[in-house]
């Protein structure tokens, strides 16, 4: 599958799922990420959550190129294991610094 590859389900009730190839692979094969949209009721359309689902895998902070997860993702997984790791993060600590150093 080549990067960007998109395979999507039609819209029952604003929910729908999509499978998403962000990322291209050097070596052996690429695995698409299932995203599941639980419930759209805005007016965003289909193609432009796909599309900026797309986008938002370009956007972490320590790899140059699409990552498998989308940014906000996988650094709400980072903030969550500095929290286990850590225990109760200090009210002095600033969260906006953080990400630069996940």
């Amino acid at each position: 599958m080549d990067q960007g590859f998109v395979e999507q389900s039609e819209v029952v009730n604003g929910r729908f799922d999509f499978f998403l190839v962000p990322h291209s692979v050097t070596q052996g094969s690429v695995k698409p990420t299932h995203f599941y949209v639980a419930e759209n009721s805005s007016n965003i359309s289909k193609m432009a959550i796909l599309n900026f689902t797309y986008a938002l895998c370009y956007n972490y902070y320590n790899w140059n190129d699409a990552i498998k997860t989308p940014a906000p993702c996988m650094l709400a997984d980072k903030i969550a294991g500095f929290r286990s790791e850590v225990g109760t993060i200090p009210s002095n600590v600033d969260l906006h610094k953080l990400p630069f150093y996940l």
